[in-house]
């Protein structure tokens, strides 16, 4: 920021001292080299007009001698003119030093206040913000708190700016400020309105800021960003995390089920693999469940998709999605389930279905097994092998798929 003003002061400083020389310079040259200019223009012409009328060189002559004596006349009240200005204003031709020098400090002066007013001394701040954000770590508190201060200025001078809300939110997350992103996120909302991802930060904000529980206003927050994402899986983990508070372990499956059925496979998902596995920990052994195992023959589509079906019907009874591995188990149980109201434990007979998919949906399978009908309150185990067709390269098998929309 300091290198900023120092930039601007020496632009500042240059302007000022350009006005002050370019106003003191002597300006007698340019009306003495119009007179000469002006004289040649003149006398080419006599000579042309002459010559058109056959004058011959003595008559040519003592038209060029009338014509400069008459420019010299001419010059002559030129000049007195010139003279007689000078006296009237009591000075030489250039203005005085001390009220010129006066009048560019001010200029100068007027420049400062509006580069603070409309400028933006934090540009190169601002600019990394994104970056910074990313790459940041956590104890990078220094870098942080100077975007910080940075974007709180900015929103500030410009409460209309919504990067700098959403930016400033984010930065006093990374701070543990979570007050003062809920504050943020809260004027961006003001702003724009519903918005998914805005709704979300908010979220996760108040559930910060209430210490990791549910309150009634984070309880609101949520299912007002529920509404526009049901499917979210940083909303599935809030409510996950709320739900293993309160020792609900059957909801705080359901919630890591949705979560795992849209993220792709990173770190993360390990994280949420190993939570629900504690969680499923926690129900009865010997509730209902089916342990699929699916084996993919070759290069195959990212996504793969496990679901029960009733042997009459289409719609998926429990299902569970995850990015293509060439040999995988999943769990089909109640935590699974599509609907609370028809849990897989009441289902009776069904049939297990594997796809693989680009996209994740089970409507765009390029490859299908299905198993023999089985219930899942007799916890079987069925094995499904998948062999898409040969149409697909290398390229397009992968176990790092794109979560789905």
């Amino acid at each position: 920021m300091i290198e900023t003003w120092l930039a601007a002061g020496a632009f500042a400083a240059l302007a000022t001292a350009m006005a002050i020389v370019g106003a003191r310079r002597r300006r007698g040259l340019s009306s003495a080299e119009a007179a000469i200019d002006e004289f040649a223009n003149r006398r080419r012409e006599l000579r042309q007009e002459a010559e058109a009328h056959g004058l011959d060189g003595s008559a040519i002559a003592a038209l060029e001698e009338e014509l400069a004596l008459e420019e010299i006349d001419r010059n002559d009240a030129r000049a007195s003119v010139r003279a007689g200005a000078r006296l009237a204003h009591g000075s030489a031709e250039r203005p005085p030093l001390l009220p010129l020098c006066a009048g560019a400090l001010a200029v100068a002066a007027a420049s400062f206040a509006l580069y603070a007013l409309w400028g933006e001394p934090h540009a190169e701040t601002l600019a990394g913000a994104a970056d910074l954000l990313d790459i940041a770590s956590d104890g990078d508190s220094v870098q942080l708190m100077a975007l910080e201060q940075a974007l709180t200025a900015r929103t500030q001078r410009r409460p209309e700016d919504g990067d700098g809300w959403f930016f400033l939110g984010h930065a006093r997350m990374r701070l543990a400020d979570y007050g003062g992103a809920k504050s943020a996120f809260a004027a961006l909302r003001a702003l724009t309105g519903a918005n998914a991802q805005v709704d979300l930060a908010l979220a996760q904000a108040s559930y910060a800021m209430a210490g990791g529980s549910m309150d009634s206003a984070t309880r609101a927050l949520v299912d007002q960003a529920l509404a526009s994402n049901p499917q979210h899986p940083e909303l599935l983990e809030i409510l996950a995390v709320d739900a293993l508070h309160r020792a609900d372990y059957l909801a705080a499956a359901r919630h890591l089920v949705g979560a795992m059925n849209r993220t792709p496979l990173t770190p993360r998902r390990e994280v949420l693999a190993q939570t629900l596995a504690l969680a499923r920990a926690r129900l009865s052994p010997e509730r209902a469940a089916i342990e699929a195992t699916v084996h993919v023959e070759g290069p195959a589509e990212p996504w793969l998709m496990v679901f029960a079906r009733a042997l009459d019907g289409d719609m998926p009874l429990a299902v569970v999605r995850a990015p293509t591995q060439a040999t995988q188990t999943v769990l089909l149980d109640d935590a699974a389930s599509m609907s609370d109201a028809l849990p897989l434990s009441s289902a009776g007979l069904v049939e297990v279905v594997a796809r693989v998919s680009a996209t994740g949906s089970a409507t765009a399978a390029s490859a299908e097994a299905v198993s023999e009908p089985v219930n899942a309150s007799e916890r079987p185990r069925v094995t499904l092998t998948l062999t898409p067709p040969p149409s697909h390269s290398p390229d397009e098998a992968t176990t790092t798929a794109q979560a789905p929309p």
